[in-house]
């Protein structure tokens, strides 16, 4: 009988592979939101209560004077199901090759300079804040912004600051908390319409048939067509993957901080076009 991890590598891993979704957050457990107007999902691998990064955080809200979050945070950890590995330096705790073959630190390396995919398993917490008010919630946004991030982010396009002279992203030396992160996951679950400057509305999608509740975020990719400008690669799009592996789903909606969404949203085409050339199922 097929183990819930061998059906995980068997239908995502491809779908990881070919990069229509990341694996960047991929997750084993459905969150449960609090019983707030608004609940705050920020997801990061060093959230113990003795973890710098939580301690450095938790030191910013007192800061800002919002001591009633404090109150309200919940803290579980999560099984993150995958890693999207882009760059040296990613770690975790067991690496795969794109067909789920355990591999080497070496081979990781290796599969990363000739952009090929690797995937990562490893642990993830998440820290659950719950807020009552619209005006609390946009100083706790402001505050993750501004502290929990690698580079410095534009508050009002939630995008990586750059510098004039070369271009590249203006890091956030003056402000970062210990070990912050190039692309922090936070979302916001509320039954509100609501608009948040540097966020985005984003699909949630459920799936069903792994042995527990398995969800991912995915933007464009979920069902819109995306072509290459000059080569014939297009993109299967997630929904059209579940449905050809047979996999139920389901469909909510989260607001995401914009730095992820872009990075959801990236075409990697050589990646794409070096899984497609080695995965027998995207033939």
């Amino acid at each position: 009988m097929e183990t819930k991890d061998e059906r995980i590598k068997e239908i995502l891993f491809p779908a990881i592979a070919v990069d229509i979704i990341t694996g960047y957050d991929v997750y084993k457990e459905k969150q449960k939101g609090l019983n707030t107007t608004f609940t705050v999902n920020y997801l990061h691998a060093n959230l113990e209560p003795t973890d710098a990064h939580r301690q450095e955080l938790e030191e910013k809200i007192k800061e800002y004077g919002i001591h009633s979050i404090l109150q309200s945070i919940r803290c579980q950890r999560l099984d993150r199901t995958a890693i999207y590995r882009l760059e040296y330096g990613w770690h975790a705790d067991e690496y795969y090759d794109a067909e789920g073959n355990s591999i080497t630190l070496d081979q990781v390396n290796e599969l990363i300079k000739h952009e090929s995919t690797v995937i990562g398993l490893s642990k993830q917490y998440n820290l659950q804040m719950g807020i009552d008010d619209k005006k609390t919630l946009d100083l706790l946004l402001n505050i993750l912004r501004k502290h929990a991030n690698l580079y410095v982010i534009n508050k009002k396009t939630g995008k990586p600051v750059k510098y004039s002279s070369d271009n590249g992203l203006k890091q956030n030396r003056k402000h970062k908390i210990h070990d912050a992160w190039e692309i922090p996951i936070i979302g916001v679950e509320t039954a509100k319409d609501i608009q948040l400057e540097g966020y985005r509305r984003v699909n949630k999608i459920f799936m069903d048939g792994f042995g527990d509740d398995i969800y991912t975020f995915v933007d464009k990719k979920w069902a819109d067509t995306i072509k290459h400008p000059k080569k014939n690669l297009v993109y299967p799009t997630f929904k059209e993957y579940l449905e050809d592996t047979n996999i139920s789903y389901s469909v909510s909606h989260s607001l995401v901080n914009n730095i992820l969404v872009e990075w959801l949203n990236e075409a990697r085409w050589k990646l794409l076009e070096n899984a497609q050339r080695s995965l027998r199922i995207f033939k």
